[in-house]
């Protein structure tokens, strides 16, 4: 047998291990137990290399908890639900409770988020879940709601026990970056500083 005969079987093989994806609206309306999560990835439009800029593009900086997903739905300008419009990118609205506001005195928060569990969900910016503590640099959406600054630019994870706090692109990347494992007095007093 050739060559060529050979890596075009090993080629046909590898190609029928292979699946295409369901059609976005069978994954959309699939039962959860049914539902195939995609992972998409994301260009983030700013750039928040350092806690003042965030700091200054912020609304609200604190210590949140996640409690669940809000009983909300967020409908992106242009789409006609009674014409049977589909998203096109799912959302979802994530209630927290504020545990320590640095700047703003809400008491809890609607946190928007590109995605929905067993969907879809951006690599590097996974979804909340019910139990997360985070601290989150976040602007104020003209509904109410929050997004979190440059997806994992805004969101640290919170390590209470050593008092730090590190960028989340950090963690997922074990990346040296210097928005890792920062003293969290050291942020509030810079954050105090900047405002």
């Amino acid at each position: 047998m050739s060559k060529k005969i050979i890596a075009i079987a090993i080629f046909i093989t590898l190609l029928s291990g292979c699946s295409l994806p369901a059609e976005p609206e069978d994954t959309l309306n699939a039962e959860p137990d049914e539902q195939v999560q995609s992972l998409v990835l994301a260009s983030w439009a700013d750039s928040y290399p350092d806690i003042k800029t965030l700091a200054k593009d912020s609304d609200f900086i604190g210590i949140v908890e996640i409690t669940g997903e809000a009983d909300r739905i967020i409908v992106p300008d242009g789409v006609d639900t009674n014409k049977g419009d589909a998203y096109t990118i799912p959302l979802t609205v994530f209630s927290a409770r504020v545990i320590e506001g640095i700047i703003s005195d809400e008491q809890e928060l609607h946190i928007v988020m590109t995605g929905k569990t067993g969907v879809m969900a951006i690599a590097d910016d996974p979804l909340l879940k019910p139990g997360e503590i985070w601290m989150i640099f976040a602007d104020r959406n003209e509904n109410n709601t929050y997004a979190i600054l440059g997806g994992p630019q805004g969101r640290f994870y919170y390590d209470e026990t050593n008092g730090t706090i590190s960028q989340l692109s950090a963690v997922i990347h074990g990346s040296k970056s210097p928005l890792a494992e920062l003293k969290l007095a050291d942020v509030k007093e810079e954050i105090e500083r900047l405002n």
